[in-house]
């Protein structure tokens, strides 16, 4: 059978942790690696990029102002408040309240899908951004300068990651003719950050107990999130996972032939359901394990490698769990229970003579598709209890029945 061959040095992780996104260092000269006050060593600017930005600003230094001006909106957020302290620069650029003002809008404008998914609020609520500022939450238009770059700095880091996460998924999912048009991914990426993101990691827990509590909060506010969100906004954020799942399956087609399952209950699978369902939890997975990796890459100041952060570690797509046996065909103790293992990060299937089980991963606790579908049913204001979800839901691994003749017109239209 030409089943996938999964390096046994390979443990997927179950990628159900939340994103930090406040988890990097907001300090300007931490990024640059010449920070005395924090102590940072080492650094993620080479000297050649040193050199190329003295001589580019000393170009630029013999424009005039309002041509000066156009080129500091375009510059990286470190450059642009590094240049305050240059002659050339703080007297037409900074120590004009005009021309300072206007620079700033520009910049704003420019990070204005990052900063609808990121109020400053979100920013000045947060634990790590306190410490790091310390403490300062300046709501005066004057004095706010002082917090103003490391918030663009926040904006400028999701920036540079929804970018690479947008090429990436244009070049993995759309045809050839298609992907210049990555920028469509953009707009619709930026609210998957506070799906997948909390604001801070949350201390070390001294027991599992503990621990568990915590994911428990740190999921509540993601669905807190989720739920503030008009019901159109919801509803449109279920069927772009639901069509990018289907873009993954079309790209990398799952094959249960060659996992050993009957053609014809193989083919019966294919048309129902029970793929768009499949695919749609795999995304989930799928972007939030990716997603991390390139928020990490960023957050850093290096390097923005999404290929290399959406590789799964190596593992070929549809790869079962480690330590699954594959199934595809009855045992000899359970006649007539066909198991289907279909990847690490989506759900275990169970076939019976009426019915398609859905079980949760192997170390999966939460569904977060099933609680997206259920919460993009309800009015606008509803309130989600994560904590009752969570205390149903382990008393069974089954997440969905899906019946072998014909799903339910409701539940069909959900997953169309």
């Amino acid at each position: 059978m030409n089943v996938p061959v999964v390096n046994p040095r390979i443990i997927l992780e179950s990628s159900q942790d939340e994103i930090c996104l406040t988890g990097f260092n907001f300090c300007l000269d931490c990024r640059a690696g010449s920070c005395k006050r924090h102590g940072i060593v080492g650094t993620t600017v080479s000297e050649a990029d040193r050199e190329s930005t003295r001589q580019a600003l000393e170009l630029i230094g013999w424009l005039p102002p309002e041509l000066k001006i156009l080129v500091a909106c375009q510059l990286n957020v470190a450059t642009l408040f590094s240049i305050k302290h240059a002659p050339a620069f703080r007297e037409p650029l900074w120590d004009n309240p005009r021309n300072r003002s206007t620079i700033l809008r520009k910049v704003l404008e420019r990070f204005s899908l990052e900063g609808a998914a990121f109020p400053q609020s979100f920013l000045q609520d947060s634990t790590v951004a306190r410490e790091i500022l310390d403490g300062a939450v300046i709501p005066d238009s004057d004095s706010r300068l002082s917090t103003l770059p490391h918030y663009l700095l926040f904006l400028e880091v999701f920036h540079k990651a929804t970018n690479a996460v947008a090429e990436f998924l244009a070049e993995e999912l759309l045809p050839v003719d298609f992907r210049s048009c990555h920028f469509i991914f953009r707009a619709f990426l930026m609210p998957f950050w506070r799906l997948f993101g909390v604001k801070t990691a949350s201390t070390a827990a001294e027991t599992e107990a503990a621990a568990h509590e915590q994911s428990i909060h740190r999921k509540q506010e993601v669905i807190d999130y989720y739920m503030a969100l008009p019901p159109e906004a919801r509803d449109s954020l279920v069927r772009n996972i639901l069509s990018l799942g289907k873009l993954y399956q079309e790209r990398h087609p799952l094959d249960l032939v060659a996992r050993g399952v009957d053609p014809g209950l193989a083919a019966e699978i294919m048309e129902q359901s029970v793929v768009g369902t499949v695919t749609a939890y795999f995304m989930i997975e799928y972007l939030r394990a990716g997603m991390q990796a390139v928020f990490k890459q960023a957050s850093s100041g290096g390097r923005v490698a999404a290929r290399e952060a959406f590789s799964r570690g190596g593992m070929a797509p549809w790869a079962a769990a480690v330590g699954g046996n594959g199934g595809g065909h009855a045992s000899d103790a359970h006649p007539g229970i066909v198991p289907i293992e279909l990847d690490a990060w989506t759900y275990r299937a169970v076939v019976t003579e009426h019915t398609v089980a859905l079980l949760r991963p192997q170390n999966h606790r939460a569904d977060l598709l099933w609680e997206l579908l259920r919460a993009s049913r309800l009015p606008a204001g509803a309130r989600l209890d994560w904590k009752s979800y969570d205390q149903a839901s382990s008393r069974t691994n089954i997440i969905w029945r899906i019946p072998r003749a014909r799903r339910d017109r409701d539940d069909q239209d959900d997953l169309k």
